[in-house]
C-alpha cells in the first residue's frame, strides 16, 4: 500500500467528530441516549449531572450506554483511548466541565496567581491539546464517533435581544478554537408547538441560523437540511450517507 493510500480518509468509514452546543438544561446530556449500538458516556465529575436521563433513553431505544466519570484531562484522554477499542461511540459531557476541572489544577492555579492572562492561556492550551488527542481517535478507518458537549449562554443587547451565544468556560478565550477543531458543530434549541409552547424534545440545528451555530464540513450547503430531530443516529446517518 502506498503512503497516499494509507493516509486517505473516508467519510463513510472514519468516525464523526462533533461538538454539541446548547444552553444549560437544554437536552445536551440526554441526547447521548439516541446513539446507536454501544456507547461510552464520559462525564465531568461534579460539573455534569445529566447522565441518568441519557441512560433511560438509551434503554428505551434498545441501545447500550455505559457511563463513566473523569476527574482530570489525563483521565479523560486515557479513558477515551480505552473506550475507542470497544465502543462504537464516545460521548463526552463536556468541554465546559473539563475547563472547570482544569481550572482547579495546581499548575493552572499557580499560573493564574502569577499572571491571569498567561494562566488562562495555559488553561486554553490544555483544553485544546486534550480535544486534539481525542479527535485523533476518529481519524482512521473504524474509528469511533465522538461527540463533545459545550454549554452556551446568551449575550443581550440593550433592548434585551439575544445577539450571541457564547461558550461557557473559565476565561473569555479558553475554548476559542472549539468551532475550528470540530468538523461538525450542531446546536440544540427549544422546539415550539403551534401554540407557542415549548415541546419536550429540542431540535438540532445543523446549519448556522441566527445565533445558533451549525456546520457539517463534509456536506454541500444544499445537502445540509439545517434542522434535524434531536437524534444523533440520524446525524450519523446523514454524515456517513447511510
Amino acid at each position: 500500500m502506498s503512503l497516499l493510500q494509507s493516509k486517505r480518509k473516508s467519510i463513510k468509514t472514519r468516525g464523526v467528530f462533533a461538538a454539541i452546543l446548547g444552553q444549560r438544561l437544554g437536552g445536551k446530556s440526554t441526547i447521548a441516549g439516541t446513539l446507536p449500538g454501544k456507547s461510552a458516556m464520559l462525564t465531568a465529575k461534579t460539573f455534569e449531572t445529566g447522565s441518568a436521563t441519557a441512560e433511560k433513553l438509551a434503554a428505551n431505544l434498545g441501545a447500550e450506554l455505559d457511563v463513566y466519570e473523569f476527574t482530570s484531562a489525563k483521565d479523560l484522554a486515557a479513558m477515551a483511548k480505552e473506550a475507542a477499542e470497544t465502543y462504537d461511540n464516545i460521548f463526552i459531557d463536556g468541554a465546559s466541565g473539563l475547563t472547570e476541572i482544569l481550572y482547579r489544577q495546581p499548575d493552572i492555579t499557580k499560573a493564574l496567581l502569577k499572571n491571569s492572562w498567561d494562566g488562562f492561556a495555559l488553561l486554553g492550551d490544555q483544553v485544546e491539546d486534550t480535544l486534539l488527542v481525542i479527535k485523533d481517535l476518529t481519524e482512521h478507518d473504524g474509528g469511533p464517533n465522538i461527540f463533545v458537549t459545550a454549554s452556551v449562554e446568551p449575550k443581550y443587547d440593550q433592548a434585551g435581544n439575544v445577539i450571541e451565544l457564547v461558550i461557557e468556560s473559565k476565561g473569555k478565550s479558553v475554548i476559542k478554537n472549539l468551532r475550528k477543531i470540530f468538523p461538525v458543530v450542531v446546536s440544540l434549541r427549544p422546539q415550539y408547538d403551534e401554540n407557542g409552547h415549548v415541546m419536550d424534545e429540542p431540535e438540532m440545528v445543523t446549519k448556522t441560523d441566527g445565533v445558533h451555530s451549525g456546520r457539517i464540513d463534509s456536506l454541500l450547503a444544499q445537502d445540509n437540511p439545517g434542522l434535524l430531530p434531536a437524534d444523533l443516529s440520524v446525524l450519523i446517518n446523514l454524515i456517513k450517507g447511510a
